[in-house]
């Protein structure tokens, strides 16, 4: 069993050493290497459920500190963000801001995926959140139930903003 490890691993080394001697050609005696890929080609694709993940990072952010223009920002129109809006100028009002918003994705499934929209029907909870008050005490929210939601975000220079929540 050694013996035929230490023969495939062999083979992997020379398979290596092929490929990497083919990447390149001859001319005029200097070794030219194989065309690079094109900027494009290097992009990484980000899943739809990284990007809602991001948008939800951002949104506990403008929470925690009481951003009203950020949390804002992250919406396409005022119709879809009125309600947070809303409800974090009440928080604020009180002096209380929410810090540590933080929800449990339990299934999610794409529904569209283009360069610029990404459509999912999401089924999640929020797992954990707490308030802190003008005195510095930090009182945990209570965790919500699981529902399900389609969310719709769309990109405009590369920023992800919530166009639709069902």
């Amino acid at each position: 069993m050694g013996r035929v490890l230490r023969i495939g691993g062999l083979v992997a080394v020379l398979v290596a050493a092929v490929l990497v001697v083919a990447g390149f050609t001859e001319r005029g005696g200097t070794p030219v290497a194989a065309p690079a890929f094109t900027p494009s080609e290097t992009i990484p694709v980000v899943e739809p459920v990284e990007i809602l993940r991001d948008w939800q990072h951002q949104r506990a952010r403008a929470w925690a500190t009481a951003d009203v223009g950020a949390l804002r920002a992250l919406y396409v129109d005022g119709s879809t963000a009125r309600s947070d809006v809303r409800m974090l100028r009440a928080y604020a009002r009180r002096n209380l801001v929410v810090e540590g918003i933080r929800h449990q994705l339990l299934a999610a499934r794409v529904v569209e995926r283009r360069s610029d929209l990404v459509r999912l029907v999401v089924t999640q909870r929020l797992a954990a959140a707490q308030v802190r008050g003008p005195d510095g005490r930090r009182t945990p929210l209570p965790r919500d139930r699981a529902d399900q939601r389609e969310v719709t975000l769309v990109s405009a220079a590369g920023v992800w903003r919530m166009a639709r929540i069902e």
